[in-house]
């Protein structure tokens, strides 16, 4: 109780400020709907939120500190749009392995969504705090779905969910130089006698013109662990690859990404595609008969203007290179409709045949999951509304 009412003072003081201060600007989204999600062979209805986009309130600003620098800030929490967060994440699934979701919907607490301050200047940009990664911004831009809706790639990309963000992080981006940037992230691992353990890097190269956009991004991720656990790199892929042995003394051990990217705009339609080579637990002891996940992803996908509206279309695939009867392939289809410049109406559909050895599910911009239960697909269905302010 005590902690509601401290963010309900801080969120009352925070409106004062932005709009008492010249510079600062309260904003936010409110998103929900209506989702049919079928599953191993059940189905449950419900009413979602941040379907599209999760919901959020932030401040932000800026001020000119003269010769051309500028700081810049931006601090943003989550709230259920749908009033309960009884249906976030791992709850939106009975039984399934996905420890996701959060008190405030997304974003991990209170302005966990984002807490960045930073510098802009003709040299570049540089933030500090917690913000989103370099590989889950190229998601948004690629993914004709921008991993909102029921058709989102990340149902099938780890990445694409298990590193939105990064916290005690620090960031840098080049200046345009023709259409080229380059950006960096560091997030320190804060564990005690080790720079290296639970620190993440991050490195981006990315071209972009009227018509034409292509990148690379590497990601690596060191993730300590203590000993006489039992761990797996993602709950979310403990049953598709097997439990970890018991570890006897404490450790480490390294996720990597390697993303490709790139679309064209060709004015009747702006095609896209993505690439991910992603390794999950390098170092990590498992079980006998299972192996290092090494998993191939990869999206099409196309955005179709019409005279009232986008259609939206994708067909994305996983596999596991290190085991077999892992493939995951993901159709998917929408459609989203200007009510105004800020209001939308949006519906989508997706399927994903699995094969005998995964299952995953269907989620939208909030959460993802997967089961038990191989062979078994899963589709969704949803129509909503989303709200800019």
């Amino acid at each position: 109780m005590k902690k509601s009412i401290m963010a309900a003072v801080v969120i009352g003081a925070c409106c004062q400020m932005a709009h008492a201060k010249e510079g600062a600007q309260l904003y936010g989204v409110i998103d929900m709907g209506i989702e049919r999600l079928t599953y191993d062979n059940t189905s449950l209805n419900r009413l979602g939120s941040g379907v599209q986009s999760t919901d959020r309130i932030g401040i932000r600003g800026q001020e000119n500190l003269g010769g051309g620098l500028q700081t810049f800030f931006d601090v943003e929490t989550g709230f259920c749009g749908n009033g309960t967060n009884s249906f976030p994440g791992s709850l939106v699934y009975k039984g399934d392995n996905s420890a996701v979701g959060s008190s405030v919907c997304s974003g991990g607490g209170f302005m966990g969504r984002l807490s960045l301050l930073g510098l802009k200047s003709r040299y570049g940009v540089f933030k500090a705090g917690r913000f989103y990664s370099l590989n889950y911004d190229n998601l948004v831009k690629i993914d004709p779905f921008m991993t909102g809706m029921t058709g989102a790639v990340k149902n099938i990309d780890p990445a694409g969910y298990n590193y939105v963000r990064f916290s005690q992080a620090v960031g840098y981006r080049t200046p345009d130089f023709g259409g080229l940037t380059a950006a960096m992230l560091y997030a320190f691992g804060g564990q005690p006698g080790s720079f290296s353990k639970g620190q993440s890097y991050e490195l981006n190269v990315d071209y972009e013109s009227k018509k034409f956009t292509a990148g690379i991004d590497y990601l690596k991720n060191n993730h300590p662990y203590s000993a006489g656990s039992k761990f797996n790199p993602y709950v979310a892929l403990a049953w598709e690859f097997g439990p970890a042995a018991t570890l006897t003394q404490k450790g480490s051990f390294n996720n990597e990404v390697v993303q490709l990217y790139g679309g064209y705009d060709f004015s009747v339609a702006k095609l896209t595609a993505l690439y991910s080579d992603e390794k999950y637990g390098d170092g990590l002891p498992y079980a006998a008969g299972h192996f290092v996940p090494d998993l191939k992803i990869w999206m099409l996908g196309a955005t179709i203007p019409l005279p009232r509206g986008k259609f939206l279309a994708s067909i994305s695939r996983r596999s596991d290179m290190n085991k077999s009867d892992t493939t995951a392939t993901q159709v998917a289809i929408g459609y989203l409709y200007p009510l105004s410049k800020r209001t939308n109406i949006y519906t989508s559909y997706s399927r994903i045949r699995n094969d005998s050895a995964t299952d995953l599910y269907v989620g939208d911009n909030g959460f993802t999951a997967q089961g038990t239960v191989g062979g078994a697909s899963a589709s969704g269905l949803t129509i909503g509304l989303r709200h800019f302010f």
